[in-house]
């Protein structure tokens, strides 16, 4: 039972619920404002195929045209009332089909074609443009593929489950520049309200430059800038040192020293890694820079991978100890350097021209060591993790974070794609490890500096606080 909105209230006067007769195939209307759903809707495919012109059509007693959209126009049916094609009937599926074709029109169905046949062929029309499923022209350019599989070379998915080629041939990731249509206020901040240091550059402060580099910092409110990779050797060291200290500018400029952290393990390692950082500091330097290399690329004398918590490398931190000296290691690197260099890859470009940025090795840091490490840690009397998640209302989202790294530390990526389209359910054996993962560490009070009742109430910008205390409240 159903009932057409009539169009006044005094419509509605006399009105009764009547038994509709058989409706053809279509989608239930949008409810009324104020009655009940108004008809169905059928699209237009379907009436020209069934109903050509000429023919006999059944329309809404009343006239209703609120039934037909650009989008999908069709006509009302609440009664079979019959009435032949007339000059306005045509009018009105001609408005209905350059409607349609404004937006991009659909496939027209093959003359004598049933009403089943044209909304298939409609559904391919809609899916068989350069733009994918939807309103689109050229049709026929595309394919279907099954839920987490990839297009065919040449294509790209351009609705879900629905891939095709562009329509002109694609510029290579070289040449493609787009220009940014993105408008937005912009807060250009010149100079530094207050005098800043900068911890983290690696310019040698030379004759050549040394008078640009003191107009730039000037011009940026710069103080101070500290040179970290000066390289490993106590004479170059010293030279670096002696120069600067030779111009009116010593207040300005700081350097640190490095380690060659290759061969480590081998006959007198240590012992000369050890004298030549104490030379380097008598020399000038004001502490350690451990590079990026150390535990990924660094190699002891066996030719196996050095590890950063390699027992031989303790003389050294024993030395940074006993020369109060700062240490300041590389930590983290973008995810994606740590993956293949392959299709997939976000950042293939910039791996292609920077060799040493490629960090992927089979025999390469994995989560299980660094779980192991957390381990050694704690069991040294360290704590190894300072978390917070607090963020007022969106406490937690750091949370989630944590648990999307480590499925895809532990898991293939279409597990972590199919858990974002929610094919890949929360209950899923894979997801419910890694939030049990994540509660091994963050549910251990041994393990977060605080105790786990700190972490919902310390702020997630808060949180790495504790790797600057002296001594370290967390690694």
């Amino acid at each position: 039972r159903w009932q057409a909105k009539p169009r006044t209230e005094q419509g509605q006067i006399g009105r009764r619920l009547r038994t509709a007769r058989p409706m053809p195939p279509g989608r239930p209307l949008e409810p009324a404002s104020n009655a009940g759903p108004r008809g169905m809707i059928v699209p237009l495919e379907s009436i020209v195929a069934r109903f050509p012109l000429g023919s006999r059509v059944p329309v809404e007693e009343g006239g209703q045209n609120s039934a037909y959209t650009p989008a999908a126009v069709g006509l009302t049916f609440r009664r079979r009332t019959l009435m032949r094609t007339s000059q306005a009937a045509f009018t009105l599926l001609t408005t209905g089909l350059l409607s349609v074709a404004v937006l991009g029109s659909p496939q027209q169905p093959v003359p004598g074609a049933t009403q089943a046949a044209a909304g298939a062929s409609f559904q391919q029309g809609r899916g068989a443009g350069p733009g994918g499923p939807g309103f689109g022209r050229g049709r026929g350019r595309g394919v279907q593929i099954e839920a987490g599989a990839e297009c065919p070379a040449g294509m790209t998915e351009v609705r879900p489950g629905f891939c095709s080629p562009p329509e002109f041939p694609a510029p290579s990731i070289l040449d493609y520049r787009p220009r940014s249509t993105l408008v937005t206020k912009e807060t250009p901040v010149p100079r530094a309200k207050f005098p800043v240091v900068d911890i983290h550059n690696h310019t040698t402060i030379t004759a050549q430059n040394i008078d640009e580099m003191l107009r730039d910092m000037d011009a940026l409110g710069l103080r101070v800038l500290v040179n970290l990779t000066p390289g490993s050797d106590p004479a170059v060291v010293k030279e670096r040192v002696d120069f600067i200290n030779s111009t009116p500018h010593r207040d300005r400029f700081r350097v640190f020293a490095n380690v060659d952290w290759d061969g480590a393990g081998g006959a007198g390692w240590a012992e000369n890694a050890v004298a030549r950082l104490e030379a380097s500091v008598r020399n000038g330097a004001i502490g350690l820079k451990i590079a990026k290399n150390l535990g990924l690329t660094a190699r002891k004398a066996d030719g196996s991978r050095l590890r950063v918590d390699d027992p031989d490398l303790k003389p050294i931190w024993d030395l940074c100890v006993r020369l109060d000296i700062p240490v300041i290691i590389h930590t983290a690197e973008p995810q994606e350097f740590f993956s293949p260099l392959d299709n997939h890859n976000e950042r293939w470009l910039e791996l292609a021209l920077f060799a040493n940025r490629r960090n992927y090795s089979p025999e390469g840091p994995t989560w299980e060591e660094l779980m192991a490490l957390q381990d050694k840690i704690v069991a040294d009397g360290g704590v190894p993790w300072c978390i917070g998640i607090e963020s007022g209302g969106a406490t937690g989202w750091t949370a989630t974070d944590w648990i999307e790294d480590i499925l895809l530390r532990t898991q293939p990526p279409e597990v972590y794609d199919g858990w974002v389209k929610n094919e890949v359910k929360f209950n899923d054996p894979r997801i419910v490890a890694a939030i049990d993962t994540f509660g091994s560490i963050a549910k251990q009070d041994k393990y977060v500096a605080g105790g786990t009742k700190s972490i919902a109430t310390t702020a997630f910008g808060d949180s790495p606080n504790g790797l600057f205390t002296v001594p370290p409240q967390c690694y």
